[in-house]
């Protein structure tokens, strides 16, 4: 099945922390790790990923000893369908349907659920342009977003 692609990451990072102030500091051994899976059928693009995170995110705290959590874990997908167009500098439109979700397992209480809806217009000479509507519902009630990016692909 040619359509269907997986990738795999880690990344292995010793951070130290310290605190000017006071000279107190700490060595975090920090890990990520990540997979996922895509499959393009057609015009179609499905993808499904996840991740653990291991001293990588923030307790919010500013002391050294506690400055990331432990374990934290996240999933996210995506679905959409790229319309071609090929006219005006416009290569193709794509609608998509996107979400995610993080989730500490300790070092701090915080969940993140995400769903949104966007669409990507891929331009001529590697341009791109997506608005998106997030849907967010967290611990810390941060709200729904809206999210224009501007893409330059070389």
């Amino acid at each position: 099945m040619k359509d269907l692609t997986w990738g795999t990451a880690w990344n292995y990072t010793r951070a130290e922390m310290r605190d000017p102030s006071s000279a107190d500091s700490k060595t975090y051994d920090q890990n990520i790790v990540g997979t996922a899976l895509s499959w393009t059928p057609d015009n179609w693009t499905f993808s499904f990923g996840g991740g653990w995170y291991q001293n990588f995110l923030t307790t919010k705290k500013t002391d050294v000893h506690n400055y990331f959590a432990g374990d934290a874990w996240g999933i996210e997908y995506f679905a959409g369908y790229k319309f071609p167009i090929n006219q005006y500098a416009v290569k193709s439109i794509q609608p998509y349907f996107m979400g995610d979700r993080l989730e500490y397992v300790n070092g701090r209480n915080y969940q993140r659920i995400d769903n949104g809806l966007g669409i990507s217009f891929q331009l001529d000479y590697g341009f791109r342009v997506d608005y998106e509507h997030v849907f967010t519902s967290s611990t810390d009630n941060l709200g729904d977003m809206n999210l224009v990016r501007l893409r330059y692909d070389f």
